[in-house]
């Protein structure tokens, strides 16, 4: 495709004429038809940074959705506001400093015109964007009290309005208001700074939002102490009768632990990020708490410093939970038709081949090929010779086995070692 866009219009024409009335016809169809296929998709997202460096192409791109020129504002389903700022500098050191002290340059006459400008099309164009399901607004200090106003309306008129993304990078001015928002599945805070007034209204969004999975703060870039926000101060103002089904948790810098209050709404949990947390107290009864209410995480992001012995005993503990589920629940409904069965823990531990295990092998009566690993360890029951037999009398139990290797791990976590291996004859 990207060959065919560099030719020459003269070339494309020429391409045309070898062809026939209908094949030129159908190629037409064709293209349009993949035109209104992708420029949907190319045309879901919408950037709008409006500063001194880009006012005149911002305010284009904002007549042109604020006077319909354009049909694409459907086609929005992401929308990103990144500066509403006309005197906004990014190039000026001053404004760089931001975090240090809130320096606004003062508009010059050009900045008083855009800001005119602004003002008759912001409102018009989002207006346009009936469809958006997911908004980050990258807010600023610098930010007039009358473009606050105008988003916040905005957000108001959304109906599949499902993630937001709040980016407090670039500071916040005092009028700034979020009760607009409710009903997400997704909400992500970035760049906050401990503000009461903010921290309640995402607590607000928080207990407005029943169907949220995917919650996300991150506090900044200053480790976590005893002095970091808490994540019960953002879920203190949810009823009592409602449970979120969180399925994701950061909290980066935020200081997490898990009381009788809030565990109820983690019992889905499935990625936690709890990196640049170092109020160890707090992280280590976190483990022991998804441990005690059997949360098994898939994904877990923390400090490669920050690994103590609870996280794990806790990451042992799924091991354990997960090998007893597969011997109990799983194995015995496959046991009729499985036919080649390979297990090959590289650490000792529940995984491994047992003498109690062995009625769940010999309920396979139709395993062809079967490969079981045995602990080695000087704590285990099985060991050398007598472990090895056990597993011969076990497979001596299935009348169609063909193959038999035999595996050994001693507790150094290195490859399993294959100390059996071989054919035997059937019947």
């Amino acid at each position: 495709m990207v060959t065919l866009l560099s030719l020459a219009p003269e070339l494309l024409h020429e391409i045309g004429y070898k062809l026939d009335g209908s094949q030129n016809r159908e190629l037409r169809t064709v293209c349009r038809q993949l035109n209104n296929a992708l420029e949907a998709m190319a045309l879901s997202t919408l950037v709008i940074n409006l500063n001194r460096n880009t006012a005149k192409a911002s305010i284009d791109q904002l007549q042109a959705y604020a006077t319909k020129s354009t049909r694409v504002g459907t086609y929005v389903h992401h929308l990103e506001i990144r500066c509403l700022a006309p005197a906004h500098d990014p190039k000026s050191r001053e404004t760089q400093n931001r975090f240090f002290w809130p320096y606004i340059p003062p508009p010059t006459s050009e900045d008083i015109v855009v800001e005119r400008q602004l003002r008759g099309y912001l409102s018009l164009a989002l207006a346009s964007l009936t469809n958006t399901q997911s908004v980050t607004w990258c807010t600023s200090f610098q930010d007039p009290k009358w473009v606050n106003d105008t988003v916040q309306d905005f957000l108001k008129t959304l109906t599949g309005f499902k993630h937001f993304t709040l980016n407090f990078h670039g500071g916040f001015s005092g009028d700034l208001s979020l009760d607009c928002v409710y009903d997400l599945k997704k909400l992500t805070v970035s760049g906050y700074r401990d503000s009461h007034a903010v921290k309640d209204q995402i607590a607000g969004i928080i207990a407005a939002s029943p169907a949220l999975d995917h919650l996300d703060i991150d506090i900044g870039t200053f480790p976590q102490d005893e002095y970091s926000p808490s994540l019960q101060k953002f879920l203190l103002r949810i009823h009592a009768e409602i449970i979120l089904p969180i399925t994701h948790l950061n909290g980066r810098c935020l200081r997490v632990f898990f009381d009788d209050k809030i565990i109820r709404h983690f019992r889905s949990l499935k990625s936690f990020n709890v990196c640049y947390h170092e109020y160890d107290s707090l992280i280590g009864s976190t483990w022991h708490c998804f441990q005690t209410e059997h949360i098994h995480l898939e994904e877990i992001h923390v400090n490669i410093t920050h690994i103590s012995s609870s996280l794990i005993d806790y990451l042992t503990s799924n091991y354990k939970q997960f090998a007893s589920d597969f011997y109990a629940q799983v194995l015995p409904k496959h046991c009729e038709s499985l036919e080649s069965l390979e297990l090959r823990p590289a650490a000792p531990g529940s995984w491994c081949f047992s003498d109690s295990l062995s009625p769940a092998f010999k309920s396979c009566q139709r395993l062809k090929e079967l490969a079981v690993t045995l602990d080695f360890c000087p704590v285990s029951n099985i060991e050398g010779t007598n472990g090895l037999n056990v597993v011969k009398r076990t497979a001596s139990a299935l009348p169609l086995l063909e193959r038999l290797i035999v595996y050994a791990v001693d507790g150094t976590y290195r490859e399993p070692k294959l100390i059996f291996d071989s054919s035997i004859p059937t019947p």
